[in-house]
């Protein structure tokens, strides 16, 4: 999400070095990204801040305004440093802009780098594009091969068409249930010829949940010979060359959904479907992506769990919303 920003100062400012510090689980997101000089990587609190201020940042952004990593920029003594108006952080940073709920993400990190660039550093942006976003797959053998292998271990490479689903969210209020789920995949099978197969994935942590999705179409659905899975199989690495293959992607509001963005034509289609998230808040979206949202008075809540316990946002969503996304 925050690719955009980082090209445009890459661009703005050719002579720039810019260090990202990331979660370790965020790392192979930006990890062979060109406009990335480094990478440091979030383990322990004070290692953090030993790594940052070793390196002596002369420009601090802050694309996600925390009270610790206001904290961590001012002991890092930048020369400059921005964020948002949060957590207190007018007490550590140099500069904070407004915060703005309403702002998408993606146009309010170009801000932060606008500003650093227009009232710092003294330039003008380059003319950029929010709709774009950056994930540098290894498109090597070793990579399309896996890939490659594991399809035709399961019958799927050849003629084949792939409807690929990343059914899991790191929330639950993020995600449908097993039924609508299940709903969704028949729907599929009964709109789709029969060369279309559909490819449930996801991370080693996802393969509960997607198994007892598996089991249950073998037992619900009329043709489940067409569903497979492969959670668990790939790297994002691996899961992005994937996508570049498929038909269609389907998805939550989650990392694979901006990661099918990233590598996926304009010939392809991507549906993503939101409950408890905003969808202009992580916009602009490329032409070829489909948004299905269905707003309640307490959406979004950005919350972990419902707190009437209703899910009423995830279950007005139906797979008749998602399926009729793909005849667009």
């Amino acid at each position: 999400m925050t690719t955009p920003a980082i090209r445009l100062l890459k661009q703005s400012v050719l002579e720039s070095k810019i260090i990202a510090v990331v979660n370790k689980e965020n790392k192979c997101l930006i990890e062979k990204n060109s406009n990335i000089y480094y990478i440091i990587v979030k383990t322990s609190r004070w290692q953090t801040i030993k790594e940052i201020r070793k390196i002596s940042p002369e420009i601090v952004i802050l694309f996600r305004t925390t009270f610790f990593n206001s904290f961590a920029t001012f002991l890092s003594k930048p020369k400059y440093s921005i964020g948002l108006d949060e957590e207190f952080s007018k007490l550590f940073l140099k500069k904070v802009l407004p915060k703005d709920i309403s702002r998408p993400y993606r146009a309010e990190c170009v801000l932060l780098v606008e500003d650093v660039v227009e009232h710092f550093l003294g330039k003008k942006c380059v003319p950029y594009d929010l709709k774009t976003l950056d994930f540098f797959y290894k498109m090597d053998t070793e990579t399309t091969n896996y890939v490659i292998k594991k399809l035709e271990t399961m019958g799927l490479y050849g003629e084949k068409k792939y409807i690929v689903i990343s059914p899991v969210a790191s929330r639950k209020t993020k995600m449908l249930s097993l039924q609508q789920y299940l709903r969704l995949i028949d729907l599929l099978l009964q709109t789709f010829p029969s060369k279309y197969f559909i490819i449930l994935v996801g991370s080693k942590n996802d393969k509960p949940f997607v198994e007892q999705l598996l089991n249950q179409t073998k037992q619900e659905i009329k043709e489940p010979t067409r569903v497979i899975s492969l959670c668990g199989e790939f790297s994002l690495n691996q899961l992005a060359y994937l996508l570049t293959l498929a038909e269609i992607f389907i998805s939550p509001d989650t990392g694979p959904a901006f990661i099918a963005q990233a590598v996926m034509s304009k010939h392809q289609k991507i549906v993503i479907y939101f409950t408890s998230t905003l969808p202009e808040k992580y916009g602009p979206y490329p032409e070829n992506v489909k948004v299905v949202y269905k707003p309640i008075f307490c959406s979004p809540c950005y919350k972990n769990n419902c707190y009437n316990n209703s899910y009423k946002c995830i279950s007005q969503v139906t797979a008749q919303d998602i399926v009729a996304q793909l005849g667009n």
